[in-house]
């Protein structure tokens, strides 16, 4: 009997202490997400935005918080904000954290919004590890038709966001089903766009891609398909960009030039940017810090950049070499110095192709062909451009 007592105390005691320890460690995990939120708020707000909390509370493993989020146009904002609802559970022992986001369509933008459009409903849900800082975030969004009243209408299909990982290193993927505008007689369509990045310490990179679209004007036209744009970036004291940039085939139709069926595409490599003045500038970017920016964009040309690997190309027309801004002191000359320091910093060495077609698309005049292009065996022009101390030569005649 004694030991059956002893042993009903020993369980009680123990699911008493987990139960203290259960409470505890919810309560830790919600006290944090709370600060976190509301520091993330205090962070994003920029000359754009500004977000404020209105109302954060926890009962027991419940989180409910409520901001409002104001568009700025410089020192103005916005008199009306867009409302944002937060609402999160935290699981047993806060190994996890499970919430969604709303936006209420009583009140604020939204309200506003809604009376616009066909439709209007978000599902923004996300699961949260605490211990690692890790997310799993699964949003979208459907807006319909958007109508002002004029003559103009704008359609956007599904709009999804979907990431994973931290805040360090992380992947994501951004999509627009569709997209359709037309005004009077002339309209804009967008196939499927999508975005997708991975993000990590000394690796950066994306991938933006649509699959089709097509614009139609008063005087013309232009039809696109399979374009896509790959960035990546290598992080360390410098930055190198590496990017490829292609469009699978497009057609345009202008009062100026017409080209059909064809293809264009851009690769190269952006080497000596110094990582930390590029942060400092995205910084001075967020904060719309004018005279900021400018200091720190001549301290970028200054520093030297390296443009290599360049391959420009439109069918079998094309354009090839490197560029380089040499070191040059920018933060000491007066305003109109600035521009002839620039040229006299450039050296360059770029190797040009361009087809008999493309020749007579641009209307060049046949004594600038007989000057300063060849023909190769293809009967294509070709020449040399270089650039040294402001100087500018093509096929090593020097042109002002």
């Amino acid at each position: 009997m004694k030991k059956t007592i002893v042993a009903f105390v020993v369980v009680a005691a123990c699911g008493t202490g987990g139960y203290f320890v259960n409470n505890l460690m919810i309560e830790n995990v919600a006290q944090e997400l709370i600060r976190s939120t509301e520091r993330l708020a205090h962070d994003i707000s920029d000359s754009y935005i500004d977000v404020q909390v209105i109302e954060s509370k926890l009962i027991g493993d419940k989180v409910a918080q409520k901001f409002a989020i104001y568009l700025k146009d410089g020192a103005e904002r916005h008199s009306q904000p867009v409302y944002l609802d937060h609402d999160a559970t935290v699981a047993l022992f806060g190994t996890k954290v499970e919430g969604q986001l709303g936006l209420p369509k009583d009140k604020g933008l939204s309200a506003e919004f809604i009376r616009e459009v066909t439709s209007f409903n978000e599902n923004i849900q996300y699961t949260l590890n605490p211990h690692n800082k890790s997310i799993d975030l699964q949003s979208s969004l459907n807006v319909g038709v958007i109508n002002d009243g004029s003559r103009s209408q704008l359609k956007l299909g599904e709009i999804n966001f979907n990431l994973v990982g931290s805040l360090e290193d992380n992947s994501s993927q951004f999509t627009i089903s569709s997209i359709d505008f037309s005004e009077r007689k002339e309209s804009v369509h967008v196939g499927k766009v999508s975005l997708d990045t991975v993000v990590k310490p000394t690796l950066q990179s994306s991938i933006f891609t649509i699959d089709e679209g097509q614009l139609v004007v008063r005087k013309g036209g232009m039809n696109i398909s399979d374009i896509q744009l790959k960035t990546e970036a290598v992080v360390s004291d410098k930055t190198s960009l590496h990017y490829n940039w292609t469009v699978g085939t497009f057609d345009l139709d202008s009062p100026d030039i017409t080209l059909l069926s064809s293809k264009f595409g851009m690769q190269g490599s952006v080497e000596g940017l110094n990582t930390t003045t590029l942060m400092d500038l995205g910084t001075a970017l967020e904060s719309n810090n004018e005279s900021r920016i400018e200091d720190l964009f001549k301290e970028i040309l200054g520093d030297g950049i390296a443009f290599s690997n360049i391959n420009l190309y439109l069918n079998d027309s094309s354009l090839g070499g490197h560029i380089t801004l040499n070191k040059a002191n920018y933060k000491t000359v007066e305003s109109y110095e600035f521009d002839d320091l620039l040229q006299r910093s450039i050296n360059s060495e770029l190797d040009i192709v361009v087809t008999p077609e493309l020749m007579d698309k641009f209307k060049v005049p046949s004594h600038a062909r007989q000057k300063l292009w060849v023909k190769d065996e293809n009967a294509n022009y070709t020449t040399k451009l270089k650039t040294a101390l402001g100087k500018v030569t093509i096929n090593d005649i020097e042109v002002n």
